[in-house]
């Protein structure tokens, strides 16, 4: 949905624990969130448009939906406790949700309730045989016939990938989700730390790990995806990762990347590519990212999330920072919240109002604020910076 964005990175890498459960502390797989009435001013990480509604997602498993733009919230009913980092609509009531400890959550009502399709444990056994059939696999290939280096480099990833799924099983559900991506009811993608990549072709009812489809050997954290208008698939993560998919997801490749800070966001338009992260860095790219433009932000600060409605562009993050473009992203303008509070995403209510979460629930945002202006530098940005 082009009004919304789904984000979970920033913010939320900041809250990854990724302890064990000590002894005695509540499972909070096994515990619902608690109906609060100040559930709407603690910390919410995404939101999306689900019809007339907006529906947002925070800590300690709270999901809130609201039918008049923000001014009042209701809390969902969720099986969980846990974190909540993103949260996806396809429609008006069919929903997805993703958090720490491996959860995925289901709505068809709109968000008013949910139910759990995975979680960290069944993850977990699922990554394992995973690792196991993709290793006998290679390792049947490589019976009988020469090993190409190639082949003996898949079997070493492989087994590498086996030790770690055994080791995560042994360390209980603490791998997090950090974002989710459907195409359509049935097509999906989650996403999350240490190069997770899972994919559904049934609407959530089963979930399989596709990492092995990456070249990410180093398991770097995805953090979001995007689909153009012709379809390409766009995934952004840790350490410059972008990687693109021509085919709905059945193959990536790994684009070049002149940066290599933790990218948290990207936006694929009729005009291009863009993708935010760190350090205030937005880069651009209108030939599918062949190449790369770096935008001007006239900001050190984290830029979490970025959303569009037609050649209205707004991008959200750290310290209250919004940056907000008329014309497709070839121009900004930069204000900051007087309370510098961070924000975590952002979604438009209409042509003059947007809402942005984060620290302190949601807050209103004009999309034309009064600011300073700047042209987008025309800088093609080829080497590496750091």
């Amino acid at each position: 949905m082009n009004n919304r964005v789904h984000v979970g990175g920033a913010v939320a890498a900041l809250l990854l624990s990724n302890a064990v459960l000590a002894e005695g502390v509540p499972d909070n797989l096994e515990l619902s969130a608690t109906i609060s009435g100040r559930a709407a001013n603690s910390l919410m990480l995404d939101i999306d448009r689900a019809g007339n509604r907006i529906v947002t997602v925070g800590e300690r498993g709270h999901i809130l939906y609201s039918e008049d733009n923000g001014n009042h919230w209701q809390q969902g009913a969720v099986p969980v406790a846990v974190n909540l980092t993103a949260v996806d609509f396809i429609s008006e009531t069919e929903g997805w949700a993703v958090g720490h400890d491996g959860v995925i959550l289901h709505s068809q009502d709109g968000g008013t309730r949910w139910h759990k399709q995975l979680d960290g444990i069944a993850l977990n056994q699922m990554l394992v045989a995973s690792a196991e059939q993709r290793l006998s696999e290679l390792r049947g290939v490589s019976e009988g016939a020469e090993e190409s280096e190639q082949l003996q480099w898949q079997i070493e990833n492989a087994e590498f990938a086996l030790d770690d799924a055994l080791v995560g099983q042994e360390d209980g559900p603490t791998k997090p989700l950090l974002n989710i991506h459907f195409i359509d009811e049935k097509l999906g993608f989650a996403m999350g730390a240490y190069g997770l990549l899972l994919q559904t072709g049934d609407g959530g009812k089963q979930w399989l790990p596709i990492l092995h489809r990456l070249d990410n050997p180093d398991g770097f954290h995805l953090n979001a995806m995007t689909q153009a208008p012709n379809g390409t698939l766009y995934l952004v993560g840790e350490a410059g990762s972008v990687f693109r998919s021509q085919d709905r997801g059945k193959s990536w490749k790994r684009l070049q990347f002149p940066y290599e800070g933790s990218l948290f966001d990207v936006l694929a338009t009729e005009r291009g590519v863009t993708v935010v992260g760190l350090r205030g860095h937005l880069f651009f790219s209108s030939d599918q990212g062949v190449s790369w433009l770096q935008r001007a932000t006239q900001t050190q600060s984290t830029l979490a999330a970025i959303v569009n409605k037609g050649e209205e562009i707004m991008v959200v993050g750290s310290e209250g920072v919004v940056l907000t473009s008329s014309d497709g992203g070839q121009h900004y303008r930069l204000s900051q919240q007087a309370d510098r509070k961070p924000y975590s995403a952002v979604s438009y209510l209409n042509d003059n109002e947007a809402v942005a979460v984060g620290v302190g629930g949601a807050q209103r945002l004009s999309p034309h604020p009064a600011s300073m202006l700047w042209m987008a530098s025309d800088h093609h940005s080829r080497g590496v910076q750091r």
